[in-house]
């Protein structure tokens, strides 16, 4: 399912009215209809999103412990009018949005976890390359909270054409979602098995227009920033045939946290995701060309800088994206840029580097990580057979010692190969 950053505006009531009576549909001598959205440069719509979700989020807790099950209930309402612009390269796509809402609220177990993206910075442009999503706005500097309410949203220009079929449909007949919509829909990272596929079933009249009745259904298996999991989805789409767009889409869902050794199931997540699109008869006045005149409207050093925040702290600064791989090719400690898959936070608040990847990546397992992001600052060098560890701006008294080489000493076992940590148990 779709993170519960994303979300929007509740469905019109038309739109309700006709679901909810279980709208009839016409094969209609089993017609062919042509179902596709161009998302060409200058196409523009409105996007109302929500959002809802509630299950069990199961809390890492180290090795050979039974991970901590926490109660998790969020909702969140996502209102924007997008642009889609030119994009800048082959094989990219990119859009400029102004959001009119943006309300995000979670709890999982007794902590609450709020976001939004300050009015100032609301109009940003989107760029989707090589399966990665970068925002950014004109008109500011971005927090990573800002980032993230952007980057887990669904992005149109590839969702919407990833459910349509490739030419001419009849009633009844299937096809699978592109893999890309299944990405945007899911938020898997890597998809191992599984898929969505997509039935046309029929035309209907509402209020004066012709609409396609869609539905989607399938079982995803793989990883996104929560680990392993498998998604079981249940969706219904319409596609107004006169205006050429798709104006609806609910899509209900399992989310199950999967064990990364055992394939059990360790916690679950129910989730609906509701969103409504309408087209803009002219753009808005924030989107408009006279508007965009003179703006930056392709990333660069000063339109990416990131905002660090902290009032309670009474901290503020700009700082690049990418410092920390900067910083550490400067004093010699270049590399590969390395993510490890399914650990969303760990990427977002460590920079990785190395000369090869997996080797890297396979000595940052679950225990690993929970302790990486429990120890804030904490710094590991590896080189030459040596392991030097420490807190980056940090000074503890003496009586601390102790407990700082315990995690030394933790880091050190759960780094070794595992003949080494073998032997290094029997010394």
């Amino acid at each position: 399912m779709p993170h519960v950053r994303t979300a929007g505006r509740v469905v019109t009531p038309i739109l309700i009215a006709v679901v909810g009576a279980g709208w009839p549909t016409r094969a209609a001598g089993q017609e062919t209809v042509t179902l596709a959205e161009n998302f060409r440069p200058n196409h523009a719509y409105k996007v109302d999103v929500r959002v809802q979700l509630q299950g069990k989020l199961a809390i890492p807790q180290g090795k050979d412990k039974a991970p901590q099950l926490l109660p998790v209930v969020g909702a969140s309402r996502l209102t924007y009018d997008e642009r889609v612009l030119e994009p800048d390269e082959a094989n990219s796509q990119k859009t400029v949005r102004s959001y009119r809402e943006v309300e995000f609220r979670r709890m999982v177990g007794n902590i609450v976890q709020d976001a939004g993206i300050r009015p100032s910075v609301r109009r940003l442009v989107v760029i989707r390359a090589n399966d990665r999503r970068a925002p950014f706005s004109p008109d500011g500097p971005l927090t990573w909270g800002e980032i993230d309410v952007v980057r887990t949203d669904v992005f149109n220009p590839t969702a919407v054409p990833g459910l349509l079929p490739a030419g001419p449909v009849k009633t009844g007949q299937k096809w699978p979602a592109s893999p890309a919509a299944v990405a945007e829909l899911t938020d898997m990272e890597k998809v191992d098995e599984g898929g969505l596929t997509v039935e046309y079933q029929g035309v209907a009249a509402s209020d004066g227009k012709r609409m396609a009745r869609l539905r989607l259904s399938g079982t995803v298996r793989g990883v996104n920033e929560d680990g392993p999991n498998r998604q079981k989805l249940e969706g219904t789409a319409f596609f107004d045939l006169d205006a050429k767009l798709l104006t609806y889409l609910s899509v209900k869902g399992t989310h199950e946290l999967l064990d990364g050794t055992t394939g059990m199931t360790t916690g679950s997540i129910d989730g609906h995701f509701v969103m409504t699109r309408t087209p803009l008869a002219q753009q808005p006045s924030d989107l408009s060309d006279a508007s965009l005149r003179g703006l930056a409207l392709k990333p660069d050093a000063e339109n990416t800088l990131l905002l660090y925040d902290d009032p309670g702290l009474g901290v503020r600064f700009l700082y690049p994206r990418g410092w920390r791989q900067r910083l550490a090719e400067a004093v010699g400690l270049g590399g590969t840029t390395i993510r490890i898959r399914g650990e969303r936070q760990f990427n977002d608040e460590y920079t990785l580097l190395g000369g090869d990847a997996d080797e890297v990546a396979a000595c940052f397992g679950e225990e690993l990580v929970a302790l990486c992001l429990r120890e804030r600052n904490l710094v590991l060098e590896a080189r030459d057979g040596s392991l030097l560890v420490y807190w980056d701006g940090e000074e503890f008294p003496p009586r601390e010692l102790a407990d700082r080489l315990a995690v030394a000493y933790r880091v050190l076992r759960l780094l070794a190969p595992p003949d080494d940590a073998a032997d290094d148990g029997e010394s």
